[in-house]
């Protein structure tokens, strides 16, 4: 399902006010939840974040990991997008076209 063009403006600019926080599953079954300040719409029908950390979620995420999106602005009430989740899985690029793009529209 494509990500609501009007959503799409809101992703990208989030940081630093509002932030998206993306959750994975751990091999041991628990969920990661992290805060993504870089995340933002790569096309309508996928996110892009880049992975800052070393951490957990650096270690476990690879190409086909189940992760979702959530999205929170009050400000989006009236227009129903107060909380929205976005479901997917992982695609990681270390070199390319996809990597440089993301790259160059980080915040």
């Amino acid at each position: 399902m494509p990500i609501p063009k009007k959503l799409q403006p809101h992703i990208d600019a989030a940081f630093p006010a509002h932030y998206l926080t993306m959750g994975t599953v751990l091999a041991n079954g628990y969920a990661q939840i992290t805060p993504r300040g870089s995340t933002q719409v790569y096309d309508d029908n996928h996110l892009s974040t880049w992975e800052r950390g070393i951490g957990a979620t650096a270690a476990e995420l690879h190409d086909g990991s189940k992760v979702t999106f959530y999205y929170s602005n009050f400000d989006l009430r009236e227009q129903g997008m107060a909380f929205v989740r976005l479901y997917g899985r992982a695609k990681i690029h270390r070199s390319g076209a996809a990597y440089e793009q993301v790259w160059e529209r980080l915040v």
